[in-house]
């Protein structure tokens, strides 16, 4: 259902995204000083490069900020249950994880549990991917509930894998919010478009901490539960009002095209290699970067900006053939990453005397 957005609405969501960022800004020593006593923490080893052990229950508190935001100014329709019931279902399972290191078996099962939640809860799921090849809608039929299943547990991992350095994922998710946000308001929907200023509030509040050097990771309660809310929201935003859809599913995907497109890039290389695609490495984008001697900061950077310049894409393609969308977002990805491995096959790297001495650089147990 659509709802007009008026000016009060707008300082409404100012006060939402104020009181998520504030309640992350004072829960967020409590919860450190909590992970230290109760050492919930990441710990250095031979593959992490950084120096002390640092607390990862930081998705935590931007879970508890963007639900006690979104009861405390939204109207409780059944869309917003339906989403907070996943919701609460992918923290508890990035919070067992982080806490006890449950089995990657047992945590996708908490993935497809979240996602079966909030699509059978809602009612909604891709129906159709649009017209991307030019000859007509691609349909899911009977397979749109394991199909949109798939895509999320999808996003969600991708998100996990990209949660590499020290403010990356949570810049991700602050500009994933942005576009979403600017997409619910062009579709006129006031619920979706608190539920991302929400989100925004928290991570915002989060970033404060966890920019280099980080005082504390979001962990995978953190990464997951904004997989969660960055797939589950552009589901919501395609759906058809009166027998079209105002945005078209492409153009979601291009917003969260980066992350998604790197993690599987990452798990087709370890499955040609006879790997599983699931075994950490480091070939994700933010290792290639660094392999260019590039610092912390810039690869941070650089990686924030690509993500940016997807959402811009997004935008400016809006409206536009489905098919175009696909073509152009297809070949602005293959210009992205292959000119990142055309740099690293030339041994192109950035002078040492121009990078900073940094540290910071981390890797997810099972990214």
């Amino acid at each position: 259902m659509l709802n007009l957005i008026g000016p009060a609405d707008f300082f409404t969501l100012g006060l939402l995204a104020v009181t998520a960022m504030v309640l992350t800004l004072l829960m967020m020593p409590p919860v450190i000083r909590i992970a230290v006593s109760r050492n919930i923490m990441d710990i250095p080893d031979s593959r992490k490069m950084h120096a002390t052990a640092i607390p990862h229950l930081g998705g935590s508190v931007i879970a508890v900020s963007f639900i006690v935001s979104c009861m405390l100014f939204l109207p409780l329709e059944p869309v917003l249950g339906a989403f907070l019931l996943g919701f609460v279902i992918i923290t508890l399972t990035g919070l067992a994880d982080d806490i006890w290191h449950i089995r990657p078996a047992l945590k996708f099962t908490g993935e497809i549990a979240a996602s079966l939640a909030f699509v059978l809860s809602s009612g909604y799921a891709i129906q159709s991917f649009g017209d991307l090849l030019g000859t007509g809608p691609l349909t899911t039929g009977r397979f749109a509930i394991p199909i949109t299943v798939f895509c999320m547990v999808g996003v969600m991992n991708a998100l996990n894998m990209a949660d590499g350095l020290d403010g990356l994922a949570g810049g991700l998710g602050v500009i994933g919010c942005l576009f979403l946000a600017y997409f619910a308001l062009v579709s006129g929907n006031w619920l979706y478009l608190g539920i991302v200023t929400a989100l925004f509030g928290s991570l915002i509040g989060f970033l404060y901490y966890n920019v280099h050097p980080a005082r504390v990771f979001m962990g995978d309660t953190g990464s997951l539960l904004l997989g969660y809310t960055l797939s589950a929201i552009p589901i919501l935003l395609v759906q058809k009002y009166n027998g079209k859809a105002l945005i078209a599913p492409i153009s979601m995907a291009i917003v969260v095209g980066l992350p998604t497109v790197d993690a599987m890039l990452v798990m087709t290389r370890r499955m040609l290699k006879g790997r599983s695609p699931f075994l950490p490495d480091n070939t994700h984008l933010h290792h290639h970067l660094m392999s260019l001697n590039l610092g912390h900061a810039a690869v941070v950077r650089v990686i924030h900006i690509a993500m940016f310049s997807c959402g811009l894409l997004a935008v400016a393609m809006n409206g536009r053939s489905e098919w175009l969308q696909f073509y152009i977002g297809t070949a602005y990805a293959i210009l992205m990453f292959g000119s990142v491995f055309i740099l690293r096959k030339a041994g192109i790297t950035v002078p040492l005397h121009w990078r900073r001495s940094e540290t910071g650089v981390r890797n997810n147990r099972r990214s």
